[in-house]
């Protein structure tokens, strides 16, 4: 490329970043004043060499990711700036450009650019990342794609496609499995060493250093039954394979064989194990006339065989991959959409939401017991020093409660209700004059806008693609924008 052309796309990290970086900033300066406060107690120093530094470094490598990332595409060519590499290349050098599947379920993507032997990556959460591979499609006329599509569902792709199980990952399971024992036995060691060795100056920092062993002790015990049922699985499994093409699923095991084509698919779900405590969703079903194919999330590119799937059933009764309990009868539910109903609901009560709550939690809980040890151990309790940790988390903590809670999008017939825990907002379907999706931001990605206001629809509502396909049934005068 020669000279400086202007550029038609610049792509950067997504904006929302900065707040990481401000929430990562205040707490490594929380330290500072301790220290501040009292230069000459042993424990504000240790907080101030532990804490700071740590939160310190996630903050400066999301400021980096702001400042340097990013990919930008002219008439030329496209040019790039990552943390693995950054160059330029013209637009017939571009040999490739597909979607990847980021997890099992399909429900995310990565998006990649293939120049030379450079892979250059991006996802929907980066700024102006639909006008990127709009331009990429546009121009990159030599690649071996000719529109933007999943790896291994598209049409250049080889067919057909095997599926196994690997036992390098039954290895690495087992290698996960040994660190979580060490984890156990380590968090054990620290807590009965700091316990020995507690002095009266130094209370406080023993106390929170006491409460972070136990609780990566019971961490440690929590996660060790997932790689077991994890090394179980794959040893079980090593003789099943999958193979996929256009227009047939085949299940092999052994002598015993299931063939089905994609017509005859009639659903397709994730199954909730009912092993070991963190009831991890490891198992899919494709329901199929001639029997149902089963296979482990530990197969061998398990999202690239989910977007296949997810792909080629078109016939099936459920277009997106979802989850339900081992019990649940694949019987025809009565629809939510009548007169006693009142709607169908959507509320915050997902998985994700009680995984964000969990993190306000341990810092409300962790106060009560570093105060708790303090009056065991006969030292006096840090009363302030503890109010500064959990009080501004149970504000946080009590929110998001509410918003688990209190807060949905309700539909029927007429409208769109939005319901949070200051109030209710209405939109009548035929005000409704624009709907953009955008599932990969969490808040204000989408929304349903009309002449008077906006509802944003965050993709940590349960089941927001039912959502998002109700909603664009329903908006039938509305301009649907999607960035994929």
């Amino acid at each position: 490329m020669n000279g400086t052309p202007t550029p038609l796309v610049v792509s950067t990290p997504s904006r929302i970043e900065w707040a990481g970086v401000v929430f990562l900033c205040v707490y490594a300066l929380l330290p500072v004043w301790l220290l501040l406060r009292s230069p000459r107690t042993s424990d504000a120093w240790v907080f101030f060499g532990v804490i700071t530094p740590l939160f310190l470094i996630g903050a400066l490598y999301l400021a980096f990711r702001q400042l340097t990332y990013r990919i930008v595409a002219t008439e030329d060519g496209i040019s790039w700036r990552l943390w693995q590499s950054s160059g330029q290349a013209m637009w017939a050098d571009v040999r490739d450009y597909y979607n990847e599947a980021s997890n099992r379920r399909s429900s995310g993507y990565n998006s990649k650019i293939v120049a030379g032997r450079t892979s250059i990556g991006f996802n929907i959460r980066w700024t102006h990342s639909a006008e990127l591979k709009a331009a990429v499609e546009r121009h990159a006329t030599a690649a071996k794609a000719k529109a933007w599509g999943c790896l291994g569902a598209r049409d250049e792709d080889g067919w057909p496609q095997t599926f196994g199980y690997s036992l390098r990952k039954a290895k690495r399971s087992l290698n996960t499995l040994v660190s979580c024992v060490v984890l156990v036995i380590g968090g054990d060691g620290w807590l009965a060493t700091f316990c020995m060795v507690a002095r009266h100056k130094d209370g406080f920092s023993i106390a929170m250093f006491g409460f972070t062993a136990l609780v990566l002790t019971l961490y440690g015990a929590l996660i060790s039954t997932s790689p077991w049922l994890t090394y179980k699985e794959l040893r079980r499994r090593k003789s099943e394979s999958i193979i996929v093409d256009r227009e047939t699923l085949t299940f092999t095991s052994g002598e015993d064989v299931t063939a089905a084509s994609w017509s005859d698919v009639i659903d397709y779900y994730w199954t909730t194990s009912v092993g070991g405590i963190l009831k991890i969703s490891n198992q899919a079903r494709v329901e199929t006339r001639s029997g149902p194919i089963c296979f482990f999330f530990e197969i061998d590119d398990c999202p690239r065989l989910t977007k296949i799937v997810e792909t080629y059933a078109t016939n099936a009764a459920h277009h997106k991959w979802r989850t339900v309990s081992a019990c649940e009868s694949l019987e025809p539910r009565q629809s939510p959409w009548n007169g006693d109903s009142g709607g169908k609901r959507y509320s915050y009560r997902s998985r994700t939401v009680r995984i964000l709550l969990a993190i306000p939690a341990v810092y409300v809980i962790a106060p009560f017991v570093v105060a708790a040890s303090q009056y065991c151990l006969g030292l006096p309790v840090a009363t302030t020093r503890l109010c500064w940790i959990g009080g501004p988390s149970l504000l946080l903590l009590g929110y998001g409660l509410a918003v688990f809670y209190r807060s949905a999008i309700v539909l029927d017939d007429n409208e769109i209700t939005k319901i949070t825990p200051f109030g209710k907002t209405r939109v009548v379907w035929n005000d409704v004059t624009e709907v953009k999706v955008n599932l990969g931001e969490l808040i204000g990605g989408s929304f349903v806008k009309s002449e008077r206001r906006t509802l944003p629809i965050s993709s940590l509502l349960n089941n927001v693609a039912d959502l998002i396909a109700e909603i664009q049934k329903h908006a039938v005068n509305a301009t649907i924008r999607k960035d994929a």
